[in-house]
C-alpha cells in the first residue's frame, strides 16, 4: 500500500500535489489490506492513522523541493531479486535514493541499504550520495551514504539472497 501510495502521489501533477491528494491516495489504497492480517481492529486503525500521519508529513515535503523523480521497479525474473525503490533524486548536485517502509529494525535497514547500493550500481553504474530509509511507524529517516566496501557486502548480500530464493524454489518444485 504505501509503495503504490507514494508512486502515484509523485505521478501526480505538482500543482495537485497536495494532503488532499494523500488522503485519496491512502482511502483508495488502503482498501487492498486485509484486516485480518492486523492483531485487531484498533491496531489496525492506530497502524493507518501512523502511516496516514507520517505519509503526510513526508510526502508534502518531499514535493517541494525535490528536482526530478524516478520510480523504478525490477520485475522479478529467473535470476533477479525484486526491489521496489519509491523515490530517486537526481540532480546535478546530488543523486540519492529513499525507502518507504513501514516498519525495520537496524539489521533490516542496513540490508536495505546495502541492497539499494547494489542496485544502483548495477542499473546506473554509480553508487548513489544518500541512501535513505524512512520507517513510517516511528516517523524516523535512516540516511547513509555508501562506500566502495558497503557495494561489495550489497552485492554478495543480493548473491545470497538469489542462491535463497532458487533453493526454496527447487525446494517447492520437489514437493
Amino acid at each position: 500500500m504505501i509503495n503504490q501510495v507514494v508512486q502515484h502521489y509523485f505521478q501526480l501533477p505538482r500543482h495537485i500535489q497536495n494532503s488532499i491528494s494523500i488522503m485519496k491516495l491512502i482511502d483508495t489504497y488502503r482498501k487492498n489490506l486485509q484486516i485480518e492480517g492486523f492483531e485487531s481492529v484498533t491496531h489496525y486503525c492506530v497502524v493507518m492513522a501512523k502511516i496516514t500521519d507520517q505519509l503526510l508529513a513526508f510526502l508534502s515535503s518531499e514535493s517541494k523541493h525535490v528536482p526530478q523523480l524516478y520510480f523504478y521497479h525490477q520485475q522479478e525474473g529467473v535470476h533477479s531479486f525484486p526491489i521496489n525503490i519509491e523515490l530517486t533524486e537526481y540532480s546535478s548536485k546530488l543523486y540519492s535514493m529513499k525507502k518507504y517502509l513501514l516498519l525495520a529494525d537496524d539489521d533490516l535497514i542496513t540490508r536495505f541499504q546495502l541492497m539499494l547500493s547494489a542496485y544502483s550500481v548495477n542499473v546506473y553504474g554509480i553508487l548513489p550520495d544518500k541512501v535513505q530509509i524512512v520507517t513510517l511507524m516511528d516517523g524516523k529517516t535512516h540516511e547513509y551514504s555508501p562506500t566502495a566496501e558497503d557495494l561489495i557486502l550489497g552485492q554478495q548480500y543480493v548473491k545470497d539472497l538469489k542462491k535463497t530464493k532458487m533453493k526454496q524454489e527447487s525446494w517447492e518444485r520437489r514437493l
